[in-house]
């Protein structure tokens, strides 16, 4: 009974000894183009990211275009007489809730966020393309976290 028990636990280890062995040659055959599709992966969704920073960016010029058109346009009316002696007039065209102001403001804000988020993702672009081994290191480093 003992042999029969040996037995059975001896074929047990080694067929766990060959499919390890399988396992870490599949691994060692796959982990390269693993890594390419990985760093491919990284490069594109990082070109998406940059390409939707610049959209960010010239929309929100638009803002600020608008915030300088209403800021200059309640200038040039409030200083005309004829819209002093009419108040609805200078109501209609004069910036009195700061309106002109808050869009320079918010388009500012917009575009200088944006314009971050085009330098750090060209940033990595660069890095992913150039420094592919770093970027590797970088991705490890995150798993053994």
């Amino acid at each position: 009974m003992k042999e029969q028990v040996n037995d059975v636990l001896l074929r047990y280890l080694k067929s766990i000894e060959t499919v390890a062995g399988q396992a870490i040659d599949f691994s060692k055959q796959e982990v390269p183009a693993y890594i390419q599709e990985m760093l491919a992966y990284e490069f594109y969704q990082t070109i998406i990211l940059l390409v939707l920073c610049v959209v960010v960016s010239i929309i929100s010029v638009w803002p600020l275009k608008l915030g300088v058109k209403r800021l200059k346009e309640s200038n040039a009316m409030a200083s005309k007489e004829n819209y002093k002696n009419n108040f609805h007039l200078y109501l209609k065209h004069y910036d009195v809730e700061g309106a002109g102001m808050m869009a320079i403001l918010l388009g500012g804000f917009i575009l200088s966020v944006s314009l971050s988020g085009v330098a750090i993702t060209a940033n990595y672009a660069v890095k992913i393309k150039v420094a592919p081994r770093v970027v590797i290191v970088e991705k490890l480093k995150e798993l053994v976290k």
